[in-house]
């Protein structure tokens, strides 16, 4: 292969690898969009079980074990977790209302909640994914 050759080639292997690159971060963002919309809706319908039928903070243990025994491969349903996603909903009850583009948004709200609502690894994520969307030009 010639220098030319070789540079052409080298810039189609680095454009390939960005869009790769590119294309997972987006993947993972829409996923965790997803998670955190089903941590604001499970607060919500918990939250609204509790004020129409009364229910108190004992449904909370139930609630997690029977998911757990359902989805027992699938992690972040705990008592302590659940009892996060309510508060969480409390917190933003809102933000589907008010917020245009809510789902846009719900991801970036994830920065300003002050319960630790999801794994440190996902919160060490977000702020690598951040670096990079500064880092790179399109």
């Amino acid at each position: 292969m010639s220098n030319i050759e070789n540079n052409l080639y080298l810039n189609t292997l680095n454009d390939i690898k960005s869009r790769i690159v590119q294309s997972q971060n987006r993947a993972v963002l829409s996923v965790n969009q997803e998670m955190i919309i089903l941590y604001w809706e499970i607060g919500k319908i918990i939250d609204k079980r509790q004020k129409s039928e009364g229910w108190g903070s004992a449904i909370i243990p139930k609630l997690s074990k029977d998911i757990k025994n359902e989805f027992s491969k699938i992690k972040g349903f705990s008592e302590r977790n659940i009892k996060r996603m309510l508060s969480f909903y409390r917190e933003y009850k809102n933000a589907r209302e008010t917020v245009p583009q809510a789902v846009a948004q719900l991801e970036n709200l994830i920065f300003s909640i002050p319960l630790k609502l999801c794994q440190k690894s996902l919160s060490l994520y977000y702020l690598q994914l951040k670096k990079l969307k500064m880092n790179y030009k399109d």
